[in-house]
């Protein structure tokens, strides 16, 4: 978490570091004095069980923190403790402009989708279509106000709550992706207007490079996730997305000083002309990517 939030923090920004009250007192008692010598930086806490709807929860309570805070921010883009960002900062910050107000969620249709059951017809939303995509997102700062207030978004998350079942439903997979996929009904800001799956050169997600299990060139994986090592350094360059996940300092420790010093070598970059960058993706890719122009305003 240290070496993420040295990466990611600006005195500019606003952070929300939410921590699991599960955690040892130790690591408690550091993330608070983290965000007391950072100054922009809320910490809340509450009990996380992963695949449960307390994943998502954290996520809200984290929103809420940060639209009652007095910092100006456009986007929130969630990250777990095992990340490290691919691309610097100031990229970032371009690719965020380009976005211009949309939102970056996964959408999957799998032929064998029923995970909840319809939303009752006087909701006003019995023809609500469910989508499962990421637990990760880039989400417009509308898009979070229209989370914490609108009344279709409530109800959503408490049909959801209602309807859980442990081992068959990932609540946090399911919220994000349905909120953006369902323009017409919902009208959720920056919402995705376009009706196609997500692949590859469609509507392409930007916010995680990520290896499924059985794949994994590092040879470890964790709840079906593969943890990036030395074997992986070769695709940074040629990644879109804006993190890596997932990454462990104490798994291949040499892979990962790698990618510290690729990042921190490309930020000085930035701000000197007279340095190289190591090669990386141009900006201009972003604002060709589908879900850009076809976002509901």
């Amino acid at each position: 978490v240290n070496k993420l939030m040295q990466a990611v923090h600006r005195s500019h920004n606003a952070y929300c570091l939410h921590v699991d009250a599960k955690s040892s007192a130790n690591f408690l008692a550091a993330a608070k004095r983290l965000a007391g010598c950072l100054g922009n930086v809320l910490t809340v806490e509450s009990t996380v069980v992963w695949g449960e709807t307390s994943v998502l929860l954290a996520d809200l309570k984290c929103f809420r923190a940060l639209l009652n805070g007095h910092r100006k921010w456009n986007y929130v883009i969630n990250l777990t403790g095992q990340e490290y960002p691919i691309r610097t900062l100031m990229e970032m910050v371009h690719i965020l402009k380009l976005m211009n107000g949309s939102n970056n969620m996964e959408k999957l249709i799998p032929s064998n989708y029923r995970q909840y059951p319809a939303m009752p017809n006087a909701t006003g939303l019995g023809g609500l279509r469910w989508y499962k995509g990421s637990a990760h997102a880039i989400i417009s700062r509308a898009a979070v106000q229209y989370i914490m207030e609108d009344h279709r978004a409530r109800q959503i998350l408490d049909h959801i709550q209602r309807h859980y079942a442990r081992g068959r439903t990932i609540p946090d997979e399911t919220y994000y992706a349905t909120l953006n996929h369902n323009y017409g009904m919902l009208q959720f800001p920056g919402s995705y207007t376009g009706n196609r799956v997500t692949t590859a050169t469609e509507y392409r997600q930007i916010y995680r490079y990520k290896i499924w299990s059985g794949r994994c060139r590092a040879g470890l994986s964790v709840r079906g996730i593969c943890i990036l090592g030395a074997a992986d350094l070769q695709d940074f360059n040629s990644r879109p997305e804006l993190i890596a996940n997932k990454m462990y300092f104490d798994f291949q420790s040499d892979a990962f000083r790698c990618v510290q010093e690729r990042f921190w070598n490309n930020t000085r970059a930035d701000y000197d002309s007279n340095l190289t960058k190591s090669f990386v993706v141009p900006l201009s890719f972003y604002e060709k990517l589908e879900f850009v122009p076809r976002h509901h305003v």
